[in-house]
């Protein structure tokens, strides 16, 4: 059967042309990863078969989905296929969730509706507990909102299942669960196109691969011949970008401590998620955090900068107590890097609008001065911050995060998933930028990943999270 199938799609924003003669062909039961550079237009692809272009946006070409043709211009005619035809599991999770309905209700009340006993026990499957299923979204942790949203969309009976960064802020083990899950839905009968950044999905998964790049496609084939002689110089440039791959440097003692904590302990209201726990992150130093989706890493890198406070023990920022004294003496220096960039800016203003806010900070100007060479190095074109942020890819976002962030030159930097929306080379790039700046500038970063490989080539010292938390 026809399943998903594109054919001469294009796609302009403002006139301008960003992807041409785009033609692909996932029949049911089979699967399609697509790769390609952050601001690729990747997620654009998926935005277009499900109907959510921006009007700044022209599609033309058609997009069959089973037994339906429908041009491509006709977003609201694939958008009117949502369930009968087609499934969408979106890069962020959060946002496609009712925000005011809590977790087991998000499942309970969609159609087709479940008892409570059977919603429980569905996303039970999804390691969602009794505990998680009874939070709001914004409680959730990034894992588990995607966990959550996966289990919704498994629940459809769509003949397509297009599934965009689907294990984007897993933790290992939810992540090989969630790519079993797409093995079954696949071997049942589903033609799936799964966009990823996640070289270890392609593996997994295997069926067919297209790379994207420079608005086209510029190799398609097997995952044994994209994976292991590829063509194109995207493919081998992911290949080469492996963090096992990585040349280590000798590195320089680490400085002065910059925060720490004593018989620290975390929690959610009344649940404790962690503790007690004692660290210390100095100058010059990256120290990993490590532990499966909510477990608490999100939640101590926040503590430790003062935006929650501790259930119990003593956090210390250069030498002094957390006061509110102190947070607000030293608060410019004492940074985060949101896993999720969307919560950075503002929608509505343009990049560069939100950029030129630092002037208002002492030192601003010459941040601002700083700010052409950064984006050099962190492969952004200047031209990219006349957008606003939903016209941007995800990596995109949050490259331009990350420098927002460094310009304020903090003195700690909390980096929760920073690569999580960066391709493979964007993400080498950057985190050895990150480990750069620990070593020249003096920046001790709380690194948090799930990825042991990222941790193992980067992190001087490692905190893992779960039923205990030790520092190795």
């Amino acid at each position: 059967m026809t399943g998903l199938r594109l054919d001469g799609f294009a796609l302009r924003h403002d006139g301008q042309p960003m992807l041409r003669d785009v033609s692909l062909h996932v029949r049911e039961g089979e699967s399609l990863c697509l790769i390609g550079a952050s601001g690729s237009g990747k997620s654009l692809i998926a935005s277009a078969i499900a109907g959510l272009l921006p009007d700044c946006m022209a599609a033309s070409g058609s997009i069959t989905l089973h037994d339906r043709t429908v041009a491509a211009a006709d977003q609201t005619g694939l958008a009117a296929l949502w369930h009968s035809h087609l499934c969408l599991l979106p890069q962020e999770p959060t946002s496609a969730l009712a925000p005011l309905l809590r977790a087991l209700d998000q499942l309970r009340l969609a159609p087709p509706h479940l008892p409570r006993t059977d919603a429980l026990a569905w996303l039970a499957r999804y390691g969602l507990d009794r505990d998680a299923v009874r939070r709001m979204p914004h409680e959730l942790s990034g894992g588990m909102a995607q966990r959550l949203l996966a289990a919704l969309a498994m629940r459809t009976g769509s003949c397509v299942l297009v599934a965009d960064e689907p294990t984007k802020g897993l933790d290992p083990e939810r992540r090989d669960e969630l790519i079993e899950l797409l093995r079954h839905l696949r071997d049942a009968g589903r033609a799936m196109l799964v966009i990823t950044h996640d070289m270890e999905v392609v593996r997994a998964l295997g069926g067919q691969v297209a790379v994207l790049e420079h608005g086209t496609i510029v190799e398609h084939g097997s995952a044994t011949d994209v994976l292991y002689r590829p063509r194109s110089a995207y493919a081998r440039a992911c290949l080469a970008a492996d963090p096992a791959q990585w040349a280590t440097q000798p590195r320089a003692p680490a400085g002065a401590t910059i925060a720490s904590a004593n018989a620290l302990v975390i929690g959610h209201g009344r649940r404790r998620l962690a503790g007690p726990l004692g660290l210390a992150l100095a100058e010059g130093s990256v120290t990993g955090l490590l532990g499966p989706s909510g477990s608490g890493k999100t939640t101590l890198g926040d503590t430790l900068l003062g935006l929650l406070r501790p259930a119990a023990g003593q956090i210390q920022w250069l030498g002094q107590g957390l006061t509110r004294r102190t947070i607000q003496t030293h608060r410019a220096r004492f940074q985060k890097l949101h896993q999720d960039p969307t919560v950075v800016f503002t929608p509505h203003r343009r990049v560069r609008d939100s950029l030129a806010d630092l002037a208002r900070l002492p030192g601003g100007n010459d941040a601002l001065r700083r700010l052409p060479a950064l984006l050099d190095r962190l492969g952004l074109h200047p031209d990219l911050a006349h957008r606003r942020p939903a016209d941007l890819s995800g990596g995109e976002v949050q490259r331009f995060a990350l420098a927002r962030v460094l310009l304020t030159r903090p003195a700690l930097l909390v980096a929760d998933e920073p690569s999580s929306r960066l391709d493979p080379p964007v993400q080498a790039a950057a985190l050895r930028l990150l480990r750069t700046l620990a070593e020249e500038d003096g920046l001790a970063i709380l690194l948090i990943t799930h990825d042991q490989r990222i941790n193992d080539a980067l992190a001087d010292a490692t905190l893992r999270l779960g039923t205990s938390a030790e520092m190795v």
